[in-house]
């Protein structure tokens, strides 16, 4: 990717406002999906290519601390991130006042917390791709002090490999290694992610790394498992799955 990459929206996808809402149509598939005020100005944006992808999920297993959607977007960099904020919360304030208390009472009435996360992915790949369901993987860790070159070294030789081969199978249609950019929790905190288009994308990279690991003689497993207690924190691992309703994301 570099900063002259945009996103473009395909010519065989048209939009028309019905209602109070944006309906998208791709007239190659004939498949059609509406959008509501905040999905018409994500798509806005997109379009306009201030920022590059976008999605809305939600959380396969709820825990009683937890979140159970989420909606996020992507853009080049931080200042491109921020402005389409800024594009989006004065789209929000132009808004006609009786459509905008009307979306203020449901948001108010369906939310009872909300968490931002400014989130930079170093090592992004992904074939170009839109979903309407799907799903997301990840695993995270708290990298211990003074072991980031050995983190960086399982991600490079371990982890991003398997990936690689399930990528160019178009068995995952995404990857990375995240980190937050604004940090809010522990600074040294790290997830890699997959994406898939169904449940049997999940086994199968699944499968993957159970065949990566089996490779190994026993010697190699446990000079493996060693490396990996060296780098972690003890008891930091954690997984997180969603759902996707929307999911769109271009080549990198």
């Amino acid at each position: 990717m570099t900063l002259s990459d945009r996103v473009e929206i395909p010519p065989q996808v048209m939009t028309r406002t019905v209602g109070e809402e944006e309906v998208v149509l791709d007239l190659a598939s004939g498949t059609y999906f509406g959008l509501d005020p905040v999905g018409a100005r994500i798509w806005a944006l997109m379009a306009d290519g201030k920022i590059t992808e976008w999605g809305f999920d939600s959380q396969v297993l709820h825990t009683p601390e937890g979140y159970t959607h989420s909606i996020w977007y992507s853009a080049e960099s931080l200042g491109a991130l921020t402005k389409a904020g800024e594009a989006y919360d004065a789209a929000w304030k132009s808004m006609d006042k009786d459509l905008k208390g009307s979306l203020d009472d449901d948001f108010a009435s369906m939310i009872t917390k909300h968490r931002d996360y400014v989130i930079k992915t170093d090592n992004l790949r992904s074939a170009a791709v839109t979903l309407d369901g799907g799903y997301y993987f990840s695993q995270s860790v708290v990298v211990q002090k003074n072991q980031f070159r050995g983190f960086n070294s399982y991600w490079e030789n371990r982890l991003k490999p398997v990936y690689e081969a399930l990528l160019e199978k178009g068995v995952v249609v995404a990857y990375g290694l995240s980190r937050e950019s604004i940090t809010t929790e522990n600074p040294r905190l790290r997830w890699w992610w997959h994406v898939v288009r169904d449940a049997d994308g999940l086994d199968a990279v699944d499968a993957a790394f159970d065949a990566s690991w089996d490779a190994m003689d026993d010697e190699g497993r446990r000079a493996r498992w060693m490396s990996i207690t060296e780098i972690i924190e003890p008891d930091s691992y954690h997984e997180e799955m969603t759902s996707f309703i929307q999911w769109s994301v271009k080549a990198h």
